[in-house]
């Protein structure tokens, strides 16, 4: 399963199109440019939904704010094997809708298209958090491999939330027994779909523990283990649906005046829980944040791998911020992990990881929203360290030469990490050779003197070939964003405030 391409319009800041390869791609950039909303994008597109909050309205951009029908539109070109699709999803204030080759489709009929896992920060919740992310990972895996389940999971919590209701009712009723008989009528339905959701759970639960590794990024031995409410009343692992519904039954009828006493429903799967292990000890209460870290990454590994054996390939994987949540060496197993198996998208403000993994990866910077092309921060030194020090060797004062190479200098000590920081520096550094050599050297740039003039987007390098003649200073720029209003300039005098402005 891959996704060749994205694009976005609407969406956070997001501009443009993102061309996917099919292994490792790492998008690289500093931080608030939209590397996670391009990750959020792809999830939303496989997902329906966000990693990062529940309510999409707050994805729509902000550029809309003056508008009264805003919306975003979020479309990708997904391959499966022979088989390519469009497929998109509309975002509205108030709805949302999906298409898969220009057709709308239902949730349930959408899902399965394209499948994404993600590992990021928010999702740490699933091993610190409440029982309700956890059991939340284990009916999302099983979506995955079986969408209309999300119909029985809709169906038990829209059965749940009438009988809370009724619950409340009869909690500050005089007359409580008068609920009775249309309790047990909710709690029938419950039973069925209840039945059918710890099953589900307990067979998803034992395919992760059979691929789980538990070594992979921990000298501890990671474990899970489904724990139902009802263990305590007799029920087995292995128990059959039919002794789940028996005891679920009973329990339901036991606790029914407890159930009115507190308002809402205490028996049932909504009160079960995974228990996800470290040494046989709650990862949540025992365990180091890094230990944490390398149990949430197992488990979703372990994911990847049902999955895989049930559909012979794999969902795509995000990783967000990896540099935040991973160290380095938990970094290397798990993209050695994930190298060659599946299509993983990377998010990180460090360029050094994007420079390491070159080789093996397909990087892309991300600045504004916009994708852009990589470039390794050394190559950039070298360029224009290289250009600006044989330029210098053609002027006749020492003194400018002096000061070039202090900018030079600056090249080496400065984390130069973007074209627009070095394009700055060497501005910075002509602007000295203007400022002394003004009294002979003419600025020529008309028109005519830009060669294959074409935008560039930030992240892309501006490609400048400067020449310095006996008497006159031409400078050709290929690849600049804008051209316009050219003059001939004669005779440039600057003065002594200026002498640190860019000529441009």
């Amino acid at each position: 399963m891959l996704i060749t391409e994205i694009h976005a319009y609407g969406f956070r800041n997001l501009k443009g199109t993102l061309e996917c390869a099919p292994g490792i791609n790492i998008l690289c950039g500093e931080n608030a440019q939209g590397k996670t909303n391009w990750l959020e994008a792809i999830y939303l597109l496989g997902n329906t939904k966000s990693f990062r909050t529940s309510s999409l309205k707050e994805a729509l951009s902000l550029e809309q704010s003056n508008q009264s029908n805003k919306q975003a539109l979020v479309s990708g070109k997904v391959l499966r094997g022979n088989l390519s699709k469009d497929i998109q999803v509309q975002i509205e204030e108030h709805s949302k809708s999906f298409y898969v080759n220009g057709k709308r489709e239902t949730v349930v009929r959408y899902l399965g298209n394209l499948d994404v896992l993600v590992f990021c920060g928010e999702e740490m919740a699933i091993v610190r958090g409440e029982p309700s992310e956890r059991r939340r990972f284990l009916d999302r895996g099983i979506v995955s491999l079986s969408p209309t389940f999300l119909k029985v999971i809709s169906e038990y919590n829209r059965i749940l939330k009438q009988k809370n209701a009724l619950l409340k009712d009869a909690q500050e009723s005089e007359q409580k027994f008068k609920f009775i008989d249309i309790l047990e009528t909710w709690n029938e339905q419950l039973l069925e779909y209840g039945a059918r959701i710890h099953t589900a759970r307990v067979q998803y639960t034992e395919k992760l523990k059979k691929v789980l590794r538990s070594k992979l990024f921990s000298q501890k031995e990671i474990d899970i283990r489904y724990r139902s409410c009802l263990e305590q009343h007799g029920l087995k692992q292995e128990a059959s649906s039919e002794t789940f519904k028996a005891i679920f039954k009973e329990r339901l009828k036991v606790r029914m005046e407890s159930e009115i006493a507190a308002g809402h429903a205490l028996v049932g799967p909504h009160r079960d829980e995974l228990d996800v292990l470290i040494d046989d000890l709650e990862v949540s209460r025992f365990g180091s944040a890094g230990e944490q870290r390398s149990a949430l990454i197992t488990l979703d590994l372990a994911q990847l791998s049902v999955y895989n054996g049930v559909f012979e390939e794999y969902p795509v994987f995000l990783i967000d911020d990896i540099d935040a949540e991973l160290d380095n060496g938990r970094i290397a197993r798990l993209l050695e992990y994930v190298e060659g198996k599946m299509q993983v998208f990377v998010s990180t403000s460090k360029r050094s990881i994007a420079e390491q993994y070159q080789s093996r990866a397909c990087c892309k910077t991300i600045s504004n929203g916009s994708v852009g092309l990589f470039q390794q921060t050394q190559i950039f030194k070298d360029k224009y360290r290289e250009e600006i020090l044989e330029e210098v060797k053609e002027l006749e004062t020492l003194e400018v030469s002096k000061e070039i190479a202090s900018y030079t200098q600056l090249l080496d000590e400065e984390v130069v990490d973007n074209e627009e920081k070095v394009s700055d520096k060497k501005f910075e550094a002509f602007s000295l050779v203007f400022a002394e050599s003004s009294s002979k050297a003419v600025l020529n740039a008309k028109q005519d003197n830009f060669n294959e003039v074409e935008s560039f987007d930030n992240g892309q390098i501006a490609d400048f070939d400067i020449h310095f003649p006996s008497a006159d200073l031409h400078i050709e720029v290929k690849k600049f964003e804008q051209v316009k209003g050219i003059e001939e300039i004669e005779s440039p005098s600057v003065s002594e405030g200026d002498k640190h402005k860019a000529p441009f």
